[in-house]
């Protein structure tokens, strides 16, 4: 018969003493005293209760398990507060005053840098022939040869004077052509009172390049019959597809090829436009009261922001059917490069909570100037008057608008700046 082992008490501080000191050498053998021990458990079971049936659940429920649906998880307060107060109560992002989980910046996936094949020391007209090619050239030789036959063949030549420049017309060559845009950029350059003071002699004006390059009388035939697209493709306005910049189009279509195919940009890039002046008549050329030149021709420009290369344009031809609005413009140019986690520069033309709400879908981030009374902005932001090196944001999601005052009011909106000077 087996007989009890005394029963001995221990006090807490021995309880911990004990459990942090024992070695390997205090195991428990298994012994008739375990056996001993399972059978008194055993009476005493009822004792204890359902101690042992929720000790086995707790077993079973792993409390570090995040998935078991049992398992309560406490939240620290504040961090809990912070959490329900960036959402409304639909689940939307709403306006806060903190940066919790900001910025969360895409990882950049693009290529940059050169792609074309160039020489280890290019020359300028290296670059130039990355750009205009000889098959460009070509084309437009062969266009400005199609659109002369057309309009002198439409002339009775029989009325027009030996001097006409329609009866001196001979059809250009591919020398000429490249002869002709070598003067184009020339005129660019060095500006004069007129066109055909490039030709003078006189002492004041004379220069001797033009005249060395080719004839004054060749020049401004092929200038009254340079042709870049053909004329019968073009459709009247009011056909469906017309285009206004038909004349130019295939111009343009190639510089944005080219622009891709030579250079790939660094992660800062900018959108802005770029004027050209023109005193010709045209039904898309844009007055604009603020520029040195009143009226030009408008193009938008993607860019890099390093370095200024163009990598997309479009021109702005007042068609009612292509949408001109500015976020829409930006997407357009944005194209080639969303996905791969941009960082785009805007000024507050371009900069809104709309084309952040766009981006931000194509992992393309965005910093600019904003006007405070766009669509959506943080109302309660612009309450209060600010003095002298004031700052106050606030934040929706991953975009922070910041309002500061230093001699004027700025207001910017970023996705990956801290609101801090």
């Amino acid at each position: 018969m087996a007989t009890s082992r005394p029963k001995q008490l221990f006090t807490t501080s021995e309880v911990i003493e004990s459990i942090f000191t024992a070695g390997s050498g205090d195991e428990i053998e298994d012994s008739k005293d375990d056996r001993d021990y399972d059978n008194d458990l055993e009476d005493d079971s009822d004792l204890l209760g359902d101690v042992p049936d929720r000790a086995a659940e707790e077993i079973d429920q792993d409390p570090q398990d995040p998935y078991n649906a049992d398992t309560e998880v406490e939240f620290d307060d504040q961090a809990d507060s912070d959490i329900d107060s960036d959402v409304d109560e639909n689940g939307e992002p709403q306006w806060v005053k903190n940066v919790n989980h900001f910025p969360q910046i895409p990882l950049f996936t693009g290529q940059p840098g050169i792609k074309a094949t160039i020489p280890d020391d290019p020359s300028p007209i290296d670059i130039f022939n990355l750009f205009i090619t000889d098959e460009l050239i070509a084309e437009w030789k062969t266009e400005t040869n199609h659109y002369a036959r057309t309009v002198i063949n439409s002339k009775d030549l029989q009325l027009l004077s030996n001097r006409s420049r329609f009866k001196k017309w001979k059809p250009v060559t591919l020398r000429e052509m490249r002869e002709f845009i070598a003067i184009c950029i020339h005129i660019g350059l060095i500006t004069k009172p007129t066109l055909h003071d490039y030709w003078t002699r006189h002492p004041g004006l004379h220069s001797s390049y033009c005249s060395k390059v080719m004839d004054r009388e060749r020049y401004l035939s092929i200038l009254a019959f340079f042709h870049i697209a053909d004329n019968g493709t073009f459709l009247p306005a009011d056909n469906p597809d017309h285009d206004r910049i038909h004349k130019i189009r295939p111009f343009i279509k190639h510089l944005n090829i080219k622009f891709k195919e030579v250079y790939e940009p660094r992660q800062d890039i900018c959108i802005d436009e770029a004027m050209v002046p023109f005193k010709g008549r045209s039904r898309f050329k844009v007055f604009m009261k603020d520029k040195p030149t009143k009226w030009e021709f408008k193009l938008y420009v993607l860019c890099e922001s390093g370095t200024g290369y163009v990598y997309n344009l479009e021109m702005y031809c007042a068609d009612k059917r292509i949408s001109n609005k500015p976020v829409d413009v930006t997407m357009r140019l944005m194209e080639p490069l969303l996905n791969k986690g941009y960082k785009l520069y805007l000024d507050n033309y371009y900069c809104c909570l709309e084309l952040w709400t766009r981006l931000q879908r194509h992992w393309t981030m965005m910093v600019g100037t904003c006007r405070k009374n766009r669509v959506g902005m943080p109302r309660d932001l612009f309450v209060e008057r600010q003095r002298q090196g004031d700052l106050d944001f606030r934040r929706k999601g991953q975009l922070i608008v910041t309002r500061w005052f230093v001699k004027r009011e700025v207001v910017t909106l970023s996705t990956f700046h801290q609101p801090q000077l």
